[in-house]
């Protein structure tokens, strides 16, 4: 079995690029191969912004029915061609759609990564307070000290 190295948001990242290319090279041609290049590509853009992952619009593939789903698109996208009324443009886009998406497949790591450990507490602050007090007290604390140097500047200035 072949290491599984590329995280699942560049594999989903590649996958709307290859939908996008197939969805704009099928605008600009005709007859069945439009509507051959452009439902393969709506069904990548489908499927990346479904799953489960980090470019997801909406969660409701887990990663493993994506994997699933891609093994699938991968047959339909290579039997296409075989459907007649295709230009030799579409045929060799979407066997090498196929060919590019088998290896994006194969090579994904579609489990996700475990949680970082988390780290200790923070440390108590010197004012006592707790950490989102004390930054929220010295950011207004900050930004009191700068506007009383610009009064103070313009005031040199009259």
């Amino acid at each position: 079995m072949a290491k599984r190295f590329i995280p699942f948001a560049l594999h989903q990242a590649a996958e709307l690029f290859l939908a996008i290319l197939l969805i704009v090279v099928g605008i600009h041609t005709s007859g069945p191969s439009q509507v051959f290049l452009i439902v393969g590509g709506a069904f990548l853009v489908v499927l990346a912004v479904l799953s489960d992952g980090p470019l997801a619009a909406w969660e409701l593939l887990s990663r493993r029915t994506h994997r699933v789903a891609d093994w699938i698109a991968i047959g339909v996208l290579a039997l296409l061609p075989a459907v007649p009324g295709r230009t030799l443009l579409s045929a060799f886009l979407l066997e090498g759609s196929a060919l590019a998406l088998w290896r994006l497949a194969a090579s994904t790591r579609f489990e996700p990564r475990p949680p970082r450990a988390r780290s200790a507490p923070p440390a108590p602050t010197s004012s006592g307070l707790p950490p989102a007090a004390d930054l929220a007290l010295r950011r207004t604390a900050r930004k009191a000290g700068i506007a009383a140097g610009i009064i103070r500047r313009r005031r040199m200035r009259s």
